[in-house]
């Protein structure tokens, strides 16, 4: 590869080597991801549930919230002809984070009470229950999960044996994992290791004891602090680690063992990633987001063209209490920062505008005839064989007649820059309602786990100019209050538009709520920034890779949205 980057074997087969013969190691490495991306992404899909982002640099730090995931994977694993282990990787991480989001948690706990070794007794804990959850979850998944452990446990000791393996000569690859497979383990938490990462038997009486203690059935009853405990148990049993004097001093045994089993876990390679390989990457994943966000925006058109009966009523789901509404009214103060917003904005709003102004009417018909006069026969005898020479008129009958109201996220993952992207996104939507007065009405809400913040009408003086991103998700709290003003409305058509950075806070209450109030005929559509993949949550999940490109082409969803209703 590049310089500074790993060495990566770059592994084609078939159409694909023909095809990429003369391209560069970026080319061939983004190619042969670009094939997994849709099965990996509907596969993680599966497994967590909520919406979630793919790292595909293992060290990036991403502050992964409850309501979205962030799946760590390395590329090296594809690109290096590992095609199972690398899923094997991606349905670990997502067994993690599907049956254990309390695991930052009580890691962190263990670190204050028991320091690294007790941590990575309890990751070891974690990582087993949390793998025989999703083989039990999803047994289709069970085999890439087996053969993920398998390479770890044999290629962690790779570095441990690395004298032995040059001592005899073993190059070829199946014959060093069979070696390495074969070596009993040297030390108690060695021999811990591998009988609760791979299931082996236990070498010694203490780890027999200790793994009484990890069986599958009991481990499944425990909860977090029951974990917590087992852990602190093992290790009474297996007593202080083992140490080696390394070069820089005391090194344990056991925490090398397991840092090097993470980084294969992760599907990781030795050294630092290529970062020419990373940009292309992201590159790569951009467009594939932007692809599907084509198709949804798509059926979307395709869905407000054929809107039929709707059933008014009310709804059935939903919570007793909510949070309190808060009303936000309209200031002259805040005209002169919105206008500072508006003009950051002043290209993108200028082509909406004209683009809305001149949107071709859904509805449109032709008028033939002739002038006032004497009838002429030869004239009406034109018209019924549809031959020339009479009068024809197109008439486009603007019937345009409905009711968006605009939610913005406004938790604390939308602090900082997002809020002021967000701000951008009110200002076009504002221009776009006012640009079509009479035929489109509007409305601006903002929300998060405190308050449902209503800033009324989009105008200059909208007092969302002045909000702040803070707390939690409350999309749960937010739907029924912003629906039931929207039932309100007498225009015909009713949309409910959420902009937000991570899913709601209660998947499946926001799941019934939205998809009920579609047969009541309000449409709910999510745009969630940040994101690769999502569940069908809302009737229409819409993907941005960031918040800036959700500004971008915003104007495309007004054109959407308005030149698909009837």
């Amino acid at each position: 590869m590049a310089k500074n980057g790993t060495n990566l074997k770059i592994v084609l087969t078939g159409e694909l080597r023909q095809t990429l013969d003369d391209a560069s190691d970026e080319e061939k490495a983004v190619e042969i991801l670009k094939k997994e991306f849709p099965r990996l992404c509907n596969d993680i899909g599966v497994l967590v549930g909520k919406p979630f982002t793919l790292l595909w640099d293992p060290t990036e730090k991403f502050g992964a919230t409850d309501c979205r995931a962030a799946i760590h994977l390395s590329p090296a694993s594809f690109i290096e002809g590992r095609r199972r282990i690398g899923y094997g990787v991606a349905y670990h991480e997502s067994g993690h984070i599907r049956h254990s989001p309390y695991g930052s948690k009580i890691l962190k706990r263990a670190a204050d009470e028991g320091g690294e070794t007790l941590v990575l007794l309890l990751n070891l804990l974690l990582d087993r229950k949390d793998d025989i959850l999703t083989a039990e979850d999803a047994p289709g998944f069970a085999d890439d999960l087996r053969r993920r452990l398998q390479y770890v446990c044999t290629e962690s000791k790779r570095h441990l044996y690395s004298q032995l393996l040059t001592k005899y000569q073993i190059t070829d690859e199946d014959a060093i994992r069979d070696f390495l497979s074969r070596i009993p383990p040297k030390d108690l938490y060695e021999d811990f290791f591998y009988a609760c990462k791979w299931s082996r038997r236990p070498r010694f009486r203490q780890t027999f004891r200790a793994m009484k203690y990890c069986t599958r059935r009991r481990l499944l009853k425990l909860p977090p602090e029951g974990l917590l405990w087992t852990a602190k148990r093992v290790r009474e049993i297996l007593g202080e680690p083992p140490e080696k004097q390394g070069a820089d001093g005391t090194e344990n045994r056991f925490i090398e063992i397991c840092l090097v089993a993470s980084a294969l876990g992760a599907g990781a390679s030795s050294g630092q990633i290529n970062p020419a390989l990373l940009k292309a990457i992201r590159i790569a994943m951009a467009r594939y987001v932007s692809g599907l966000r084509a198709k949804t925006l798509k059926s979307l058109g395709e869905y407000l063209k054929s809107k039929g009966i709707i059933f008014p009523g009310p709804l059935s789901v939903g919570f007793a209490t909510t949070v309190p509404v808060i009303k936000v009214p309209p200031k002259s103060d805040n005209a002169a920062l919105y206008r500072e917003i508006l003009q950051s904005v002043s290209h993108l709003s200028n082509s909406m505008l004209q683009a809305l102004r001149r949107l071709n009417s859904p509805s449109e018909y032709e008028l033939s005839g002739q002038d006032e006069g004497d009838l002429d026969l030869s004239e009406v005898a034109r018209i019924a064989t549809g031959l020339s020479g009479y009068r024809k008129e197109l008439v486009i009958d603007r019937d345009i007649d409905a009711c968006l109201h605009l939610c913005i996220d406004m938790s604390g993952s939308m602090g900082g820059e997002k809020v002021n992207i967000a701000k951008q996104l009110v200002a076009l939507f504002s221009e776009a309602i006012n640009c079509l007065h009479g035929k489109v009405e509007g409305r601006v809400w903002g929300y998060d786990s405190t308050a449902i913040v209503d800033y009324g009408l989009p105008t200059a003086t909208s007092g969302f100019v002045n909000a702040e991103g803070s707390h939690g998700n409350s999309d749960s709290q937010m739907i029924p209050v912003v629906a039931g003003e929207l039932a309100k409305s007498r225009k015909k058509q009713k949309l409910m538009l959420v902009f937000c950075d991570d899913g709601p806070d209660d998947i499946e209450t926001v799941r019934q709520l939205t998809h009920q109030l579609k047969s009541r005929g309000v449409l709910a559509i999510h745009f969630v920034i940040g994101a690769h993949g999502t569940p069908q949550i809302y009737p229409f999940e819409i993907l941005y890779n960031s918040a800036e490109e959700t500004v971008q082409e915003f104007g495309i969803i007004m054109q959407t949205i308005l030149g698909n209703l009837r």
